[in-house]
């Protein structure tokens, strides 16, 4: 069984053939469920933007109903963003929240989300990245993950990518035991999931592609990992068996 925690809709047309070949991708390869975002209108959608990426994803979910779920798209920076979460959340195929690049993780705006988030029992998935050169105005690392973990211990939260530069970011996380980690967006890296196992342990990492994109090898990194099955079971589907309630029902 694999459980892709990590991926993505872009745009309007739910008939792309980047769609498409994304649910074919599944097929071929076994993956059981996928969890979707919709990402419209650049990093800092207005609420126009932002009710057309949930609703599009809606839509999608019911083309797919077996293997579709949904996160949830908001900008924290909209004052109706926990009304926005609220109205979504009534699907029960939407099982979390995904924030992008229009806030950084730990600014006051989210915490109305993390406390309807804990209310509501779903985890919050953060972009998460660290660069160099070239971060992005907003664009969360983990250090502000980090800071908003421990806010709010009682609240389930996804990092993605490995924080995007793993070696900085599992240290920022190591000690948050609310915070599981994707391997998304992180393809060709050998030594990450060997490294991030020696930090973390197993339970707390979950199988993602960022698709459409990069799948098979996202799988190999799991597969070829130095670690027993029971293991890799935990990272390609029993831990977000256990982070995502929704999952369940």
């Amino acid at each position: 069984m694999m459980i892709d925690a990590h991926a993505h809709i872009w745009g309007p047309d739910l008939d792309s053939k980047a769609n498409r070949d994304m649910i074919e991708a599944c097929r071929r390869y076994g993956i059981d469920k996928i969890l979707i975002s919709a990402l419209f209108g650049g990093y800092g959608p207005d609420e126009e933007n932002i009710e057309l990426a949930n609703t599009y994803l809606a839509k999608f979910i019911d083309q797919y109903p077996d293997l579709v779920r949904g996160m949830v798209y908001l900008n924290p920076h909209h004052k109706n963003s926990v009304d926005v979460m609220k109205k979504y959340l009534e699907n029960p195929k939407m099982v979390g929240i995904k924030l992008w690049i229009a806030a950084y993780a730990d600014e006051p705006c989210v915490n109305p989300i993390m406390e309807e988030a804990i209310q509501q029992d779903v985890p919050v998935l953060f972009h998460t990245w660290h660069k160099r050169v070239g971060q992005l105005e907003h664009e969360p690392d983990a250090t502000h993950v980090a800071v908003i973990a421990k806010r709010y211990p009682e609240a389930k939260i996804q990092m993605a990518h490995l924080g995007g530069n793993y070696y900085h970011g599992i240290k920022a996380i190591r000690d948050c035991p609310n915070v599981w980690v994707d391997i998304s967006g992180t393809p060709d890296e050998r030594d990450a999931v060997d490294y991030t196992l020696k930090q973390l342990g197993s339970e707390r990492i979950l199988f993602g592609t960022d698709m459409p994109g990069v799948l098979l090898n996202c799988v190999a990194q799991i597969d070829e990992a130095d670690a027993t099955e029971e293991e890799k079971k935990n990272m390609f589907y029993q831990n977000a068996l256990r982070l995502f309630r929704r999952l369940s029902e």
